[in-house]
């Protein structure tokens, strides 16, 4: 089963509240229920931090070693010395432990969690802190011993992070939303074509990351510094990939029929403009 929990809050209204967060969360909630994504969501959006840690801890739970696990947080992150924390509309400053949800405590719960796939996606500032006390080498290309960090040596672990620590996500109002979460949602929709980087059909955490360089690249060649995005950071540890949309050999069947009324199958065939079928 593919499993997804999507945490979200635009943040209290004294601490420079955000936007679009929430905006973002149904966003990414439609498009991940979507059958090519075939994830079964759970959406926290705009609760509190007791509710959402209580109920990721219950999902993470739920899950079995077949399972794909995808938590998305999207929102205010704000350090306090070396910890990060996700605020909520009833976060207070002086009361962080009791009124947000710690990144340590994510990080618990995917480490808890049965499933063998399990993706993390923090669109937040600071993102990059939750990597701090793992072990985990932000930006490495090498992958380290699973079982040196909790986790069990068959897990494949993998993040996206907006931002490194003391760097702020941005968003943006001619986006209606945040760069990253934008660009996440265009990959999986409109710009699949463009953005399946390895032509396999399918959109993997590989093929994401990729398209979000590129991306943040093109905008940021694009803008003044003031509205420069930083680079989307990716974090792996495990063997394997991470599928966004169903793997390539999972796809649906989508049947059509013909001007005579003959049923025909789609064809899973890659293409920008031309749907390929053949008669059932």
């Amino acid at each position: 089963m593919r499993r997804a929990v999507v945490i979200a809050s635009n943040g209290p209204q004294d601490l420079n509240q955000l936007k679009y967060a929430e905006t973002d969360a149904h966003n990414v909630t439609a498009i991940l229920s979507d059958l090519a994504c075939n994830f079964t969501v759970q959406g926290l959006i705009g609760s509190d931090a007791a509710t959402a840690r209580s109920k990721l801890f219950l999902a993470s739970d739920s899950c079995t070693e077949e399972d794909t696990f995808l938590v998305y947080l999207v929102g205010h992150g704000m350090l306090d010395g070396n910890d990060l924390f996700f605020l909520f509309a009833d976060s207070r400053p002086n009361s962080l432990m009791g009124t947000c949800l710690r990144g340590d405590e994510v990080l618990a719960a995917m480490r808890k969690c049965k499933a063998g796939n399990k993706l993390l996606v923090l669109d937040c500032c600071n993102a990059g802190q939750v990597v701090g006390r793992t072990g985990l080498r932000l930006g490495s290309t090498s992958r380290i011993k699973m079982e040196d960090i909790g986790f069990q040596k068959s897990d494949l672990f993998e993040m996206i992070l907006a931002s490194d620590a003391l760097e702020s996500a941005r968003e943006f109002d001619f986006l209606k939303a945040g760069f990253l979460t934008a660009v996440i949602c265009d990959a999986l929709s409109h710009s699949r074509h463009e953005a399946d980087r390895d032509g396999d059909g399918a959109i993997s955490v590989t093929d994401v990351v990729e398209w979000l360089g590129i991306r943040a690249k093109r905008h940021n060649n694009a803008h003044d510094r003031d509205e420069h995005v930083p680079m989307p950071r990716s974090v792996g540890v495990g063997h394997g990939k991470t599928f966004l949309t169903r793997p390539p050999h999972d796809f649906p069947r989508y049947e059509v029929k013909s001007g005579d009324g003959i049923p025909h199958i789609v064809l899973p065939i890659s293409h920008k403009s031309i749907a390929y079928t053949i008669g059932k």
